[in-house]
């Protein structure tokens, strides 16, 4: 992932390099403002398109917020990958040769989170 982080300019800071390198399961990132929370974040769903058939969600409590890391996702897709599609009517980018996508979504309505073949949820 080394080639991924250089390919967007990501230069993990200390504490974000030590969550990257002990990501579990579940994992909670306890933080203030400022600390890379969002960027992380961004680079974790990211990783997630160049793997095959992954589906991943952003959910957070308003467009708003998960538009944060929709900034960076958006921004890298269209500066360094060709092969990935936006749909930014919809919030999501999908990797359509290893059938993996990432959507953004909000936890305001129950039916909004109707599981479907989801691999990785990251929460706001």
């Amino acid at each position: 992932m080394k080639e991924l982080r250089a390919k967007i300019g990501f230069t993990p800071h200390a504490k974000q390099a030590e969550i990257l390198r002990n990501l579990r399961r579940f994992n909670v990132v306890p933080g203030g403002k400022r600390v890379g929370k969002t960027i992380l974040c961004a680079y974790i769903a990211l990783t997630e398109l160049a793997l095959q058939g992954r589906t991943c969600w952003i959910v957070a409590p308003s467009y708003d917020l998960a538009g944060r890391i929709w900034d960076y996702l958006e921004l890298w897709a269209n500066l360094h990958f060709t092969d990935l599609v936006v749909r930014k009517n919809v919030m999501e980018i999908e990797n359509p040769a290893l059938h993996s996508i990432v959507k953004l979504k909000t936890d305001d309505n129950p039916t909004n989170l109707k599981v479907e073949r989801l691999k990785m949820l990251i929460g706001d």
